[in-house]
């Protein structure tokens, strides 16, 4: 027998969705282009129901040329200031990239 999930899952946009406007702005963006990434930090674990307050968005992507190609394009898509847009910084080991201010701050780290 399948194990079941009490978890409710809603889509973006629905009653009482936790993320800001640019937030689901940007991850339209990232799904748009098809950027391989994992959210992290303080809003992934609201999906398990532990709630925490935070002003930061934070995107762990892959970092390989082809993914970073197309992040470039997703911040482009998003109207990211052209010095977010730096392929070479994003292609960088220990580079975390941030953009925004709280509470839309969105923080984008390569690796953890």
């Amino acid at each position: 027998m399948a194990a079941s999930s009490t978890m409710n899952v809603k889509a973006i946009g629905d009653d009482n969705d936790a993320l800001s406007v640019d937030f689901r702005d940007f991850i339209t963006a990232l799904d748009a282009r098809q950027v391989e990434f994992v959210l992290i930090g303080e809003y992934s674990v609201g999906a398990y129901g532990v709630i925490r307050a935070t002003a930061i968005v934070d995107r762990l992507y892959r970092r390989s040329p082809a993914n970073v190609a197309r992040l470039c394009d997703a911040l482009r898509d998003f109207g990211a200031l052209r010095n977010v847009i730096d392929a070479e910084s994003l292609l960088t080991p220990d580079t975390v990239i941030m953009f925004g201010s709280p509470p839309h701050r969105i923080d984008l780290p390569g690796d953890i």
